[in-house]
């Protein structure tokens, strides 16, 4: 009767009028019955004790009756459960056909294992994670958005808001975007192929509008090889391999930053000027593959606060451990390792640093909403490489 009530979920419904609340509406609020997400998931606890007492009261009717006529009542119920479940024909889905997915495989060939990039790119469009999933087992590489579980929030945040991917989801779904945006896109391009090592890109055609054909085709036009479809369905472009990258520099103020921060930073304001933020919980930040060769990592931030500690880690080896002071920080190191086979991985953890409170920090004119922030500003972050010499003629 508990699962029962439950499935019901936070109010009785009768033809679609609410009668009133059900003791849902308040569990629903807590950490650990709020994670099942719908009411429909209690019908599983529902069905196993149902199948359970109708088990008992069918065991319970058999034994009035003889052995005999008990195997055959038996089969009976057995004959009604299998055609309550049966499903016939199973349903398919007709699309993407057998015969794409057989002529997929010859055009991804290459001892290459570069990802790809789908447009309309995640759940934008008609379809969505599943069908991304289906292609995954047929491309054998790796897909920008085509994960096999749930997309956690903080990564939905990080594609809305990135360079280009953002731009796509937005046209997409219909919305207009700015020229200059445009132009900034343009202008990462390169960046981006060489960040997520884009080696093709798919597009499938029945979810291309107009506005989003004419933006990729302004940004992707200089690199593309060629352009080949399959059933009319799929539009397959692989892409010109852009060399690695010499150095970096990622300014923090600037639009292009967004195409490194995965999570752990917010907007701010100082002084009424445009600043990001660290939040309690971390900083994450990807770095895109670079030239073979040394390395070195200068990191700038300003702490507001001379409490507490920061911890750097790259590619999960620590590299760098300090406590804070106020003013304008430098952190200089060397990777151990190098950072020209994988992406890389740049995450900073805070210890024992106060949280930003309005009142503590009024004389430096300091304004952020996000109540997870912390008194700690990222400037830029610089990567310098020491390329080895070309050996003279």
């Amino acid at each position: 009767m508990c699962f029962f009530i439950l499935s019901l979920g936070p109010m009785l419904q009768i033809y679609g009028h609410g009668i009133f609340l059900l003791p849902y509406q308040p569990l629903y609020h807590l950490p650990l019955i709020g994670a099942f997400r719908v009411p429909s998931r209690f019908d599983i606890m529902l069905t196993l004790c149902l199948a359970i007492i109708a088990g008992y009261q069918i065991k319970l009717f058999l034994s009035k009756f003889s052995l005999k006529k008990r195997f055959i009542l038996t089969s009976i119920f057995s004959a009604f459960i299998i055609f309550e479940y049966a499903a016939f024909p199973y349903p398919l889905d007709p699309w993407p056909s057998s015969r794409l997915a057989h002529d997929i495989k010859p055009a991804f060939k290459g001892p290459s294992k570069g990802s790809i990039l789908f447009i309309p790119f995640g759940d934008c469009g008609q379809y969505g994670a599943a069908t991304l999933m289906y292609f995954q087992t047929i491309f054998n590489r790796p897909m920008l958005g085509g994960y096999i579980s749930r997309t956690p929030p903080w990564l939905v945040n990080y594609y809305e808001n990135a360079p280009i991917i953002g731009t796509i989801k937005k046209l997409a779904r219909g919305n207009q975007v700015s020229k200059e945006r445009i132009i900034k896109d343009r202008e990462l391009i390169e960046e981006m192929i060489r960040l997520y090592n884009i080696q093709y890109i798919v597009g499938i055609k029945e979810f291309l509008n107009e506005s989003l054909i004419e933006y990729c085709t302004t940004i992707f036009s200089q690199h593309v090889i060629s352009c080949k479809k399959l059933d009319d369905i799929l539009i397959i472009c692989p892409l010109r391999p852009i060399p690695p990258s010499k150095g970096l520099r990622i300014d923090f103020s600037k639009y292009a930053s967004k195409l490194y921060i995965i999570k752990g930073l917010t907007d701010g304001l100082v002084s009424e000027k445009h600043i990001k933020l660290a939040q309690k919980k971390g900083s994450f930040l990807i770095l895109p593959p670079l030239g073979k060769g040394s390395h070195k990592l200068i990191l700038k931030m300003k702490s507001f606060t001379d409490k507490g500690e920061i911890n750097i880690f790259l590619n999960k080896e620590k590299v760098l451990q300090r406590k804070l002071s106020k003013g304008n920080l430098v952190f200089e190191f060397k990777p151990s390792e190098n950072l020209a086979q994988k992406h890389n991985f740049l995450e900073l953890k805070y210890k024992n640093v106060p949280s930003l409170k309005k009142s503590d920090y009024q004389n430096n004119f300091i304004y952020c909403p996000d109540k997870k922030a912390l008194p700690l500003s990222f400037i830029f972050l610089e990567i310098t490489s020491n390329l080895p010499s070309l050996p003279q003629p």
